[in-house]
């Protein structure tokens, strides 16, 4: 699934809910859903080219997050969203990272069929990524 189509689905996902969408140039993220005080922030990656530059385009976007955090809320939340088919050879090599639970950065995985998305909180995506 390419970017444009993961993100098309992820936007449709947070509106379906009931959330606003924000332009991206508000704050640089791909995806920016508010609803009350809840803000999330969404990079979005989907597959480009092949599963090498998955992997470079990936680690780029964990230090365009890093580097953007500079404070920590728990009404904003920080996320990442990719097609799990695409990504998982990537996710994989992450799944010790202390990115997920030290950074407070989310995933979202959006399936092939685009008929389910599911989110997994911060400190659950060590956990889920290990029984991959």
């Amino acid at each position: 699934m390419r970017q444009a189509q993961c993100e098309e689905r992820v936007r449709k996902w947070f509106s379906d809910n009931g959330y606003t969408m924000l332009p991206k140039e508000v704050l640089g993220w791909e995806v920016i859903a508010q609803k009350d005080d809840d803000l999330w922030l969404v990079e979005v990656r989907g597959q480009e080219l092949n599963a090498m530059s998955n992997e470079a385009d990936f680690e780029r976007m964990v230090g365009q997050i890093a580097a953007r955090i500079d404070q920590f809320d728990a009404k904003v939340h920080r996320t990442v969203a990719v097609p799990l088919g695409d990504y998982k050879p990537v996710l994989l090599k992450f799944a010790q990272s202390l990115f997920w639970a030290q950074m407070a950065v989310g995933l979202i995985l959006v399936s092939e069929d685009s008929s389910t998305i599911s989110y997994l909180k911060p400190d659950e995506v060590g956990a889920w990524l290990a029984r991959l």
